[in-house]
């Protein structure tokens, strides 16, 4: 087990917190990578990592990559994790959760959770049994998949205007990697815009469901890396993008759902070497967090959509900026999203 603070990923985290119960059978992690003005708010991840130093990595990279997220988005929020190392297909239950729940709770409201990959907004509520700190119910801000995809939706429309000087997605050529909740939603968007997509998904069922939809061609997951397209969106788990990926890739575009995409961030300079736009991951699905943090931070629902229409324009600035300072387009969002967390302070 690597020493806390010299984890690879750690940056400056402000909390790193492990618990267990035996009775549940619950073994958790939760990250506060910055608390922010009132607190930290970040996904349950639910997987069955293979060692608990897998699990902390996940979840110091992904708190912050949420502190940014939320930042260009202007949510003067600080970014959090939580990891349950847990099967989500077999070791599910109203207890393990309530165990959950409760730890949350004795952070004292300085981290709220939320659904994340393995867990839904059911499993919310069963959280929510123990600790009030809970976002993501659907009833209350509405579905976060929609909204993140809606985020992409309007990211990718920004890629092709800036990469492919097209105004509008008709005839575009677009492959989407995983069509699960979110994957699913931007499909929808993208076929009402004229788009041609090859999809993929490692669950056949995901896939099947779309497989009499206009536009829209089914590929084997193994393929769609390689598919002669201008836009690879990928919406599944992430680390799909490494090196020889690139090599071997014919979209011009990387713009999808994925958290931590990239196998590694050096391999941003590649990309750009190549020509090819990559926009980051935690820009194009803050669309999700800025519906979820409606409440906490009292603007209305319109308000909500207007300010995921805006990573339109977010992008469009670190594109401009990326080529004009010749920096990958991860350090100009990084440079743009600690500029605005200043502005917090």
């Amino acid at each position: 087990m690597t020493n806390f603070f010299d984890h690879p990923q750690f940056d400056r985290h402000e909390h790193i917190n492990i618990f267990h119960d035996r009775e549940s059978g619950l073994n958790a992690i939760v990250v506060i990578h910055k608390k922010g003005q009132q607190f930290a708010v970040g996904g349950t991840r639910m997987k069955k990592y293979t060692c608990l130093d897998d699990a902390l990595g996940d979840a110091l990279r992904l708190s912050k990559a949420m502190t940014y997220k939320l930042a260009l988005a202007n949510i003067p929020l600080g970014g959090g994790k939580s990891v349950i190392i847990a099967d989500p297909q077999k070791d599910k239950s109203p207890e393990l959760f309530a165990a959950f729940g409760s730890f949350v709770d004795c952070l004292g409201g300085t981290y709220c959770c939320a659904p994340d990959v393995g867990t839904s907004a059911k499993d919310m509520l069963d959280i929510r049994k123990a600790t009030p700190y809970v976002r993501g119910i659907q009833d209350e801000t509405g579905d976060s998949s929609l909204d993140t995809a809606l985020g992409v939706f309007h990211a990718i429309r920004a890629a092709a205007k800036y990469q492919l000087a097209k105004d509008k997605l008709e005839d575009v050529k677009i492959a989407i990697q995983g069509v699960g909740n979110v994957g699913r939603q931007l499909h929808r968007m993208l076929i009402g815009e004229g788009a041609l997509l090859t999809v993929a998904d490692s669950n056949s069922e995901q896939t099947s469901a779309l497989a009499r939809e206009p536009r829209t061609r089914i590929v084997d997951a193994n393929e769609i890396l390689f598919q002669d397209v201008d836009i690879f969106a990928p919406c599944a788990l992430g680390n799909v993008i490494s090196k020889d990926v690139i090599d071997k890739m014919s979209a011009r575009i990387i713009c999808g759902a994925a958290n931590n995409q990239l196998c590694n961030i050096d391999i941003a300079e590649d990309i750009a070497r190549r020509g090819i736009l990559y926009v980051p991951d935690y820009l194009a699905n803050a669309g999700g967090v800025i519906g979820g943090c409606r409440i906490d931070c009292n603007y209305s629902k319109q308000e909500a959509l207007t300010r995921i229409e805006e990573i339109y324009d977010t992008c469009l600035e670190i594109f401009r900026r990326s080529e004009q300072e010749s920096q990958s387009t991860p350090v100009i969002t990084n440079a743009l999203a600690e500029s605005r967390m200043n502005g917090f302070s």
